[in-house]
């Protein structure tokens, strides 16, 4: 957990299936509209492979941040083909 200043998105249709990775706390900021189950970040199967999304990273800053570089390696990290 980290504090990151950022553009935060409201999203209207939250699929099943996510394995989400982050939640947001809208009572860090005005202007939620999802509640308590606020998807960030999260991974999915697609098509037969898996995705890795994140709403985070709207300002330069947030590349200097070692848990936001943390974040989007994991993230990365966790969607690739595992070796055989």
């Amino acid at each position: 957990i980290w504090w990151h200043k950022d553009e935060w998105y409201n999203f209207k249709d939250v699929k099943d299936g996510l394995h989400v990775l982050m939640n947001l706390d809208e009572k860090s900021y005005q202007g939620g509209k999802m509640g308590d189950q606020h998807p960030i970040s999260w991974t999915q199967s697609y098509d037969g492979g898996k995705v890795f999304y994140t709403g985070l990273g709207h300002t330069d800053e947030s590349y200097d941040e070692p848990e936001f570089q943390k974040h989007l390696i994991g993230g990365i990290l966790s969607v690739l083909p595992k070796k055989k």
